[in-house]
């Protein structure tokens, strides 16, 4: 008899094996509501507290489900920019060189190296990060968008350096981290055109909205809209292909001072521009329906009881928020 643990497993595998696979965006898109509107029916919260989707401005839910993405107000001070230098001043970062890993202090990082990560526990003890990741206001927008209560998939803190070498990430794609996801975006340094400002493609990120511009443009040649839909679903673009389907008008790039923030959906086509000059610090994080970042990547997830984040262990928390974030956090 097979045990739960075993089934389990084997329906994450199945889930994993379906996003991953070769459903047609038509069919991601229609699954993801269907999971969206089951979640929604059948998580449930008892704490009294948990009504926190009607502070939302439905505006900032109607852009991101208009065009793919919307600007926030800026969640970080430049004085919390300078207690993050603080914090992370002496972690270390992740970064590779030849396909080898290595660890080190950021002033201490190889020229050669293009990108370099913070760990995964530090992030989490950040107590900047550690807040953005328990604010309900941002859990109620991915709520409202994703139509089910959210869960935190992934936390991420990076830079970027000028590399000769392009990084996958820094070709047009589409991610496909869950069948509907939404991706919070913090720069924390000044990005412009030259130094790694991220590109997206407007409209490009739900079925119908897609499907609709490709009505509208392909109308009189059927022959090319068959073979737009056909390329909508390879996963690395060329720029020259980005400006062949779409008009330059709906190529946006995400430019600003350090602070700026906003929200995406990156089921829609985008990019990191390569360094030109300078470097970039980015926060991310991501909201899906279900966890299953896990399940595509070698490592699991790490628990740090929010006892041990300094200055914010006590803040009083709701299921809901609970709930979100509860793959990186625990009482």
């Amino acid at each position: 008899m097979m045990a739960i643990n075993e089934l389990d497993s084997i329906c994450r595998q199945l889930y994993f094996h379906l996003l991953k696979g070769r459903l047609r965006k038509r069919t991601r898109d229609d699954l993801g509501i269907s999971i969206a509107n089951l979640l929604e029916s059948s998580i449930q919260f008892t704490d009294s507290n948990n009504f926190i989707t009607d502070d939302v401005d439905h505006t900032i839910i109607e852009l991101i489900k208009e065009r793919g993405y919307v600007y926030l107000e800026n969640l970080l001070s430049d004085e919390d920019i300078e207690a993050l230098k603080t914090y992370f001043h002496f972690k270390q970062l992740e970064y590779s060189i030849k396909g080898e890993k290595s660890h080190g202090l950021f002033h201490k990082i190889p020229k050669e190296v293009g990108s370099a990560y913070y760990s995964q526990t530090d992030i989490q003890l950040c107590p900047i990060f550690y807040k953005i990741a328990h604010n309900p206001w941002l859990i109620s927008i991915a709520e409202n968008y994703l139509g089910a209560p959210p869960t935190i998939g992934t936390i991420a803190s990076w830079w970027t350096f000028q590399s000769e070498e392009v990084s996958v990430n820094q070709l047009f794609h589409h991610d496909r981290d869950d069948f509907r996801a939404l991706k919070l975006f913090v720069y924390l340094t000044d990005v412009d055109e030259n130094n790694g400002a991220h590109v997206y493609v407007e409209k490009s990120h739900e079925y119908d909205i897609l499907k609709r511009y490709a009505n509208s443009k392909f109308s009189d040649n059927i022959k090319l809209e068959n073979l737009f839909w056909q390329w909508v679903e390879k996963h690395r673009k060329k720029d020259v292909e980005i400006e062949t389907f779409f008009d330059k008008s709906m190529i946006k790039t995400h430019v600003g001072k350090q602070g700026t923030t906003f929200f995406e959906d990156t089921r829609g086509f985008h990019k990191g521009s390569p360094l030109l000059k300078g470097k970039r610090w980015l926060f991310q994080m991501l909201y899906t329906l279900v966890p299953v970042v896990p399940f595509s990547v070698s490592q699991e997830y790490k628990l740090v009881k929010r006892s041990d984040v300094q200055g914010y262990s006590n803040i009083l928390l709701n299921d809901k928020v609970k709930f979100s974030t509860r793959m990186y956090y625990v009482d």
